[in-house]
């Protein structure tokens, strides 16, 4: 869809390789904890306990993809207006979305403690299922808590404390695993009160960055823009209607499992699910880190750069999807021997799943970006339609497969599902053409990486000027110097020229959030910008 060009995506790739690392690995380490969670459970606790673990996943879906509505349709508004310049909304929708959350944090908390024993029934659970409830209560308000600040700790290009919140995420929790476990004897209670007081750390970590002064972006309480709550929750249920959807095919799961290969198989499958959440991590990292510098970028109607956005996108998240996927097949029976070194029945069966299941990461990553393209664009019935496709296909094919070939046709509907869709939405783009908008012909964009490249972009802003503004010659002359300037600075930089509804506009970006342009002239204004890890000098003719 997109023609690949080297030059123009250099710039981008830059943006990624300071963004994706965190979000990936923040999502990462999130998983590590349910895999740490799931080596220490079965270890210690046995595998009934992680049956209850996985009885709880669906439910757990299912209240994410209630904060997911605020969560995401917070980081595009966010992103989009910080993209316009407008700081002072991006603290208000900030604000907003803090005070959302914690409202309903609270109440699943208090949902959780009051109604355990009847949710574990209606999950056909037991009193482990009703005791773990009891512990993980708190955990959900601090980690959606900790989603927001991390997107926005993104977007002002701060990944040290996020890294610092994750470390103590994982460190903390393993050791309070053992401790509450092993030490204080609370059984199945310990393993989720070990997440809950590990989550509430990185919470304090990330939440001290926006109380000092130093902040970009800070929370208040005056002027909170209740009226864009609509225009939030629309942004967002995409998000949310995956994640139902998820939640759905969660249960869904556990039943078909259940009743094909008995509590065993749950078990392993609890144990795959927090694997999955691991491998998982690179196409939700590609996921938000392409729906925030594509949001970005969107905001500020630069098309070209959102085009760069997602050919990146699909280049960096195929290729590491690959890699990860050789990898987990190769070792799929050093991974599952970690899991149930004394159940070789279970460990069998956790092999199978990795084998089989894990065609589907690469195919994902497609589906993935495709849908952040319609997401960042408002095209929220398509990506509604692409998140119930994604995962009722995969329970039609469980089922299906499951009762023709057991297990291993259950194992196998993942990839089977992700490959028809994948199949079908390339197909669909393709054929309707959903992405002409973003070949706009009145914008230009381009790298300086060489001295040679001064005079080249010279001449293509100039000639563009003249072509829409010709009666602003003297801009030429400007431009000019700030490239120079920005050269004798950086080995590259990214400048793209728009026209704007009759307003011309001129942005030259570096890869330093901490950079200033030393140029002034009487007769225009430049405005500095740092998001996402880079500074914009934007200068606007009129």
């Amino acid at each position: 869809m997109f023609k690949h060009n080297n030059r123009e995506d250099a710039f981008i790739r830059k943006i990624y390789a300071r963004l994706l690392p965190v979000q990936i690995i923040m999502v990462a380490i999130q998983s590590i904890n349910g895999i740490v969670d799931g080596i220490i459970g079965s270890r210690l606790l046995g595998s009934d306990a992680m049956a209850a673990v996985g009885l709880f996943s669906p439910l757990l879906s299912l209240l994410y993809a209630l904060a997911c509505i605020i969560i995401v349709g917070s980081q595009v508004l966010g992103s989009q207006t910080a993209g316009k310049g407008n700081m002072d909304n991006t603290n208000k929708i900030f604000s907003i979305t803090i005070c959302l959350i914690a409202i309903l944090g609270v109440v699943v908390a208090v949902i959780l403690l009051l109604f355990n024993h009847q949710l574990a029934v209606l999950m056909k659970g037991n009193e482990m299922l009703a005791d773990y409830m009891i512990g993980v209560s708190f955990s959900f308000l601090f980690d959606v808590i900790c989603a927001i600040l991390a997107d926005y700790l993104q977007l002002m290009g701060n990944v040290k404390n996020t890294y610092i919140g994750l470390f103590v995420l994982i460190a903390s929790n393993t050791l309070l695993n053992v401790v509450f476990i092993k030490t204080l004897n609370l059984g199945i209670l310990g393993l989720g009160l070990a997440t809950t007081v590990s989550t509430m750390f990185t919470f304090l970590i990330m939440g001290s960055v926006f109380i000092g002064k130093k902040s970009n972006i800070h929370f208040t309480f005056s002027g909170l823009p209740w009226n864009q709550v609509k225009e939030i929750i629309i942004y967002g249920s995409s998000a949310a209607t995956f994640n139902i959807v998820l939640a759905v095919k969660g249960f869904a799961l556990n039943y078909i499992v259940l009743f094909i290969g008995g509590e065993l198989a749950l078990g392993a499958m609890s144990v795959y699910n927090s694997i999955l959440g691991l491998t998982g991590a690179i196409s939700m990292g590609i996921g938000t880190t392409t729906l925030t510098i594509g949001s970005v970028f969107y905001g500020e109607k630069d098309s070209k750069a959102v085009k760069s956005v997602f050919r990146v996108s699909f280049e960096i998240g195929i290729t590491l999807a690959m890699v990860v996927a050789i990898f987990i097949v190769v070792f799929s029976g050093s991974i599952s021997a970690l899991f149930y070194s004394n159940e070789p029945q279970a460990r069998k069966i956790l092999q199978d799943i990795l084998i089989y299941s894990t065609m589907y990461i690469p195919l994902n990553i497609i589906i993935c970006v495709y849908n952040k393209m319609y997401h960042i664009r408002g095209k929220m019935i398509i990506t509604n339609i692409l998140s119930f496709l994604e995962n009722a296909i995969v329970i039609v094919a469980a089922l299906t497969l499951g009762l023709l070939f057991g297990l291993k046709g259950v194992w196998f509907s993942l990839p089977v599902g992700c490959l028809l869709l994948a199949v079908w939405v390339v197909l669909y783009t393709r054929g309707k053409g959903n992405f002409n908008d973003f070949n706009s012909q009145n914008s230009i964009y381009f790298n300086v990486f060489d001295e040679d490249d001064i005079d080249k972009v010279y001449g293509k802003i100039k000639n563009f000027i003249l072509k829409h503004k010709p009666d602003e010659k003297d801009i030429c002359r400007f431009v000019r110097k700030i490239i120079i300037k920005e050269k004798s600075k950086y080995k590259m930089f990214n400048c793209s020229v728009l026209d704007n509804n009759g307003m011309i506009e001129i942005r030259v970006r570096n890869n330093d959030k901490s950079s200033s342009l030393d140029i002034e002239d009487e007769n225009y204004k430049v405005e500095t910008q740092n998001f996402i890890g880079i500074t914009e000098f934007k200068l606007e003719v009129r």
